[in-house]
């Protein structure tokens, strides 16, 4: 029987391309999230805003 796998194993690590193609594609007609920041800030700011974004989210997964 094989052991379950360790998470260490798992390594999930985003790039600034990646988050800044999916705020692109955020639908601007939709409602803001919890966050508050609305669907057309995370469009219109895409680029300048994956940086930080990306890093945050790498952070979080670590």
């Amino acid at each position: 029987m094989r052991a379950p796998a360790v998470l260490e194993d798992c390594v999930i690590k985003l790039s600034s391309a990646d988050v800044s193609k999916t705020f692109k594609q955020v639908n601007i007609h939709k409602a803001a999230g919890p966050d508050g920041l609305p669907g057309r800030v995370l469009r219109a700011c895409a680029d300048q805003l994956a940086g930080v974004f990306t890093d945050i989210f790498n952070l979080s997964l670590t």
